[in-house]
């Protein structure tokens, strides 16, 4: 995988040296883009909350590295080709050797990995043609693998913090002056695979050499509407997304909504809630709801202090599923600088009871000294959306401290340490031992 990561790196730098006398209907027909990332970690005591037990104290090296090119055809017709790399300092190409995933490369994209380690891989991360003024000027198609956001990530982010999130699919886009609507339509797993007698994984080969297997999981698809609207200086959003399988009964609808309001100098909010309708297999209903919101108030511009509520329900266990069920949005910083927690029904990895559910509450403060420094600190408490049976709900505490510096335009170096204190209901009025993220990270990006 190296070697191709090499290659595709390789034949994207030449296409952007040579492209321009081949394309003669634009000076500059083509754009390379790029970011390189790397960060220190250090965790402590987040297997077992006891310095005295197993030793989980770790250092690892996160990195990423991606390398695109944007090509322009003519007005209204853009292309975008994006190779990355992410991995683990020291880690190498890898795959499964035990069952069901026997010879598959350890996936990435959604921020973990079914090995639970994120393992060194390359992959063409984005590809994709987009074609503007469609039959209006208002209107543009992307076709392809790319990546798909929508308001403050709550339901769909990029990931950036990890090593992304890309759909393969299609997007349109309705812009108007004062409202845009995004109808999107992916493919989110194939359920046939595509062989040929020897089991190799062809593609691109004609009908009558190509074996579908159908392992009885299905495809699952992806599809719906994202609006975005403002009147006067308030800002709306409301959407319907499905993400469905049929061949498992799996059907579920979010649709919800956010109001926002963002004054620099004087009170910002958001508020967002969103609900479940389906089922996810022929004799289970889903009924899950999530709510995200903040009020904050900025000081000339540079300091600003906030308060933050948010919540997914849980399982209870009786009947059909009422835990939220996330879809593709980006975790990172949602409730605090150390991801302890996510916003969804299985909303921590850390021990504890599956399928509970979260609420968060926090406080913070942040601060703009400078145009290159901002740093800031929160304070954060969690607990179970619903019971775990332990002696109490709570989940814990973390106290967060950040700080970031704009070397330049393209050059930004952050640090954060996160300190987490778990409750009873995770630690079950055990061992409760401070556990640890600290951190540090250059990224430039070009």
């Amino acid at each position: 995988m190296k070697k191709f990561a090499f290659a595709a790196f390789l034949a994207l730098g030449v296409l952007a040296m040579i492209a321009p006398p081949a394309v003669a209907q634009d000076d500059k027909p083509f754009t390379v883009h790029g970011e390189v990332r790397i960060r220190g970690e250090y965790t402590a005591n987040t297997g077992d909350f006891d310095d005295n037990q197993t030793e989980d104290h770790t250092t690892y090296w996160p990195y990423r590295v991606r390398l695109a090119a944007e090509g322009r055809f003519g007005k209204n017709v853009t292309a975008w080709i994006e190779f990355q790399n992410a991995g683990i300092g020291g880690a190498s190409d890898a795959t499964f050797l035990l069952p069901p995933f026997s010879g598959q490369q350890a996936p990435g994209r959604n921020g973990s990995d079914i090995g639970g380690t994120e393992l060194d891989g390359a992959e063409m991360y984005q590809g994709n043609i987009k074609v503007k003024g469609l039959w209006s000027d208002s209107f543009s198609v992307t076709f392809g693998r790319q990546e798909i956001t929508a308001g403050t990530e709550l339901l769909l982010g990029d990931l950036d913090f990890y090593t992304g999130i890309s759909h393969d699919g299609i997007t349109g886009t309705i812009d108007f002056k004062k409202w845009d609507l995004m109808l999107l339509y992916t493919r989110v797993q194939q359920g046939d695979l595509l062989t040929i007698f020897g089991g190799n994984y062809l593609p691109n080969f004609p009908p009558d050499q190509v074996i579908p297997i159908n392992f009885g999981i299905g495809s699952t698809d992806f599809y719906g509407g994202y609006a975005t609207f403002a009147v006067g200086k308030h800002n709306f959003d409301v959407y319907a997304l499905d993400l469905r399988n049929h061949q498992v009964d799996f059907d579920v609808i979010t649709y919800g909504g956010r109001y926002s309001w963002n004054n620099p100098d004087g009170f910002f909010w958001n508020v967002e809630y969103a609900m479940q309708t389906g089922e996810i297999s022929a004799t289970t209903d889903v009924g899950g709801d999530v709510m995200e919101a903040w009020l904050g108030y900025h000081f000339g511009k540079k300091h600003a202090i906030w308060a933050k509520y948010a919540w997914a329900t849980g399982e209870d266990g009786a009947g059909d599923f009422d835990g939220f069920i996330p879809l593709f949005g980006d975790f990172h910083n949602r409730l605090g600088r150390g991801d302890w927690f996510r916003l969804d029904a299985d909303s921590t990895d850390l021990p504890g009871s599956p399928d509970q559910g979260v609420v968060a509450m926090a406080v913070g403060y942040t601060g703009n000294y400078s145009a290159k420094t901002e740093w800031g600190v929160a304070y954060w408490d969690y607990a179970a959306e619903e019971d775990t049976g332990l002696t109490e709900d709570g989940l814990g505490q973390a106290i967060d401290v950040y700080i970031s510096y704009k070397y330049s335009d393209n050059l930004t170096f952050s640090a954060s340490g996160s300190q987490f204190m778990p409750d009873d209901g995770l630690t079950g009025g055990g061992v409760d031992d401070a556990v640890w993220r600290v951190y540090g990270q250059a990224r430039i990006r070009f």
